[in-house]
Parts: C-alpha cells; structure tokens; sequence
C-alpha cells in the first residue's frame, strides 16, 4: 500500500466511524417531503420523497446482477483507493 493510500485511509476510518454511530429518526414520508420540497424546490424535492419512500417499503431491495454486467465481484474501498493512487502511469 503506498503511503497517500494509508494516510487517506486513516483518515477514511475516522469519518467511517463517526458515520456508523449516527441515529436514525424515521419520519412520515409526508414530512420528508415536504422538508426536501422546501430546501430544494418542489420538484426535486418530491423526487427525493420518492426515492425516501421506496427505500422505506423496501422497493430498492433487489438482487444484484453487478457481477453479470462487469463479470467482477464488487472491490474493497481500501482496492479502489489503491488502484487510483497508487496506480503507475
């Protein structure tokens, strides 16, 4: 591993870690929505509310075809930053 790939990272790990103890409040996808289409305009934010509600009823929960489409399993964060840093011209 090179060394801008180690210091990136740690550096990825901390904010990983604040990331896996976040708290999450569920909210009516009424209220979502109305609070994306103020932030952002009606038609994003109802956009956005759509996608909030899929994800909510599990609409998103599909089976994976990555591997059939680029004949690959998926890589380790730590193998793409690799990849991309390290990589010799």
């Amino acid at each position: 591993m090179c060394f801008f790939a180690i210091i990136l990272y740690k550096s990825l790990s901390i904010n990983i870690f604040s990331i896996l103890f976040l708290d999450y409040k569920s909210i009516l996808v009424e209220s979502f929505t109305k609070q994306r289409q103020s932030a952002l305009g009606e038609f994003l934010g109802t956009v956005i509310g759509g996608i909030y509600e899929g994800i909510r009823t599990e609409k998103f929960d599909g089976e994976s075809d990555f591997f059939e489409v680029v004949k690959r399993t998926h890589k380790y964060l730590m193998e793409m930053i690799n990849e991309f840093i390290c990589q010799k011209d």
